[in-house]
């Protein structure tokens, strides 16, 4: 007959446990980073006389697209100019007041902008639920429709 030691059957127990733990604890971690970090790719150029955002340089648009994002997401925001002049990316509270800048996301400013066909990122968590908008703050641009809104959810 066959015997079966039970010291070796416990040890190949507590073997496939500690295999399922560490297995759990390195994909549950990863995937738990990965989540919590969003990447946006965001166009701003001129088209039709106005100035605009898209999520591809096709789709500038006027106001641009709305954003949205859920708190302590880790953002990515690649700002890519396809214009043929400076452009700047900010986040800021409201329209009327374009100065401050909101989860240090800015890209760019008035007198060091990103030039035509540039690209540039910022790395921000979203760190406050609310509605705020992004901008290009050369002067001027917010007037020809170089905004978007930017929407941020728990």
């Amino acid at each position: 007959m066959f015997r079966i030691n039970s010291k070796i059957v416990i040890l190949a127990i507590f073997a496939i446990l500690f295999l399922s733990l560490i297995s759990y604890l390195l994909f549950n971690y990863s995937s738990n980073n990965d989540q919590n970090i969003v990447e946006v790719n965001l166009f701003g150029g001129e088209f039709d006389g106005k100035y605009g955002f898209g999520l591809s340089n096709d789709s500038l648009s006027s106001p641009g697209p709305t954003i949205y994002l859920n708190t302590d997401q880790k953002v990515v925001l690649k700002f890519t100019n396809t214009g043929d002049i400076p452009h700047t990316f900010r986040v800021i509270n409201n329209l009327n007041s374009t100065e401050q800048v909101l989860f240090g996301a800015f890209i760019g400013e008035s007198l060091n902008p990103i030039n035509p066909n540039n690209h540039s990122k910022v790395n921000f968590v979203t760190d406050e639920v609310g509605s705020f908008f992004y901008i290009c703050n050369i002067p001027g641009h917010l007037d020809l429709g170089m905004f978007g809104e930017l929407i941020i959810k728990n």
